[in-house]
């Protein structure tokens, strides 16, 4: 368990900086969004029932991006050029309020991602529609992490008693019979459990698929899949997957 605990506390920092040397099948399509583009830069927005429409234009006149919105494709879900936005926000990133917009004129059901430069607004579901491969090194995750068991230690509390850590027999209410971690003398042991790569690797995919979209893995019914490749994992999932596990749109 302290495999799987250690590997979920660094999978956010150590795997999302393994993302600059991580290849890409299509990188036209995935390509993080580099510091001084639009998409980055900080904003302020205050729109009070303003169309979505008006919304999106005030963007592209404030950070001259280009942005495309597949009207039809809202519309099949009840979203218009009309339908209304709220939101107040001070100094944030571009990318932040756009989202932020989107989800206040349809909660869970717009998306936008990156292509070529280019700002594509569409429905969730149709963003999902397109895997994305990456290949993701992690050979720094699998090494292996010592899983210390502690001997048996014997202390004496406030009082004078004697109170024994680890079951063997003997004064303070041990259980009767020793429990195999150590002696209750002062010799001190240690024993060491590892994993393997293979094991450790299957940690670290079992966090990212339990975590991160859980509906969309091929586990759960879904076609975005992981695989363990010579300390890589091969990643093939929907956008939203890859910009949670660290990616930037």
């Amino acid at each position: 368990m302290r495999h799987a605990a250690l590997i979920g506390l660094v999978i956010g920092s150590s795997l999302s900086a393994a993302i600059a040397q991580a290849p890409t099948t299509r990188p036209a399509a995935v390509a993080p969004v580099p510091a001084n583009t639009p998409a980055k830069k900080p904003a302020e927005v205050n729109f009070r029932e303003a169309a979505l429409t008006d919304a999106i234009d005030f963007f592209r006149t404030v950070t001259g991006a280009n942005i495309v919105v597949e009207w039809k494709a809202l519309e099949e879900i009840g979203v218009s050029r009309d339908t209304p936005v709220n939101l107040n926000l001070k100094r944030v990133k571009f990318r932040v309020a756009l989202k932020a917009t989107l989800e206040s004129a349809s909660p869970g059901l717009l998306a936008y991602y990156i292509d070529n430069g280019v700002i594509h607004i569409t429905t969730l579901a149709r963003a999902d529609a397109q895997m994305i491969t990456r290949v993701y090194p992690v050979q720094d995750l699998l090494h292996d992490i010592p899983d210390f068991k502690t001997p048996n230690q014997n202390n004496s509390n406030d009082t004078g008693t004697e109170v024994t850590v680890g079951g063997d027999s003997g004064s303070g209410g041990g259980s009767g019979s020793g429990s195999g971690l150590g002696n209750s003398g002062g010799n001190e042991t240690e024993e060491r459990t590892t994993k393997t790569r293979k094991e450790r690797a299957q940690d670290l995919i079992d966090i990212i698929q339990t975590t991160i979209r859980a509906d969309v893995w091929d586990i759960n019914g879904g076609k975005a899949r992981i695989r363990h490749l010579n300390g890589n994992l091969v990643i093939t999932a929907p956008r939203s997957v890859h910009e949670q596990i660290g990616i930037g749109y």
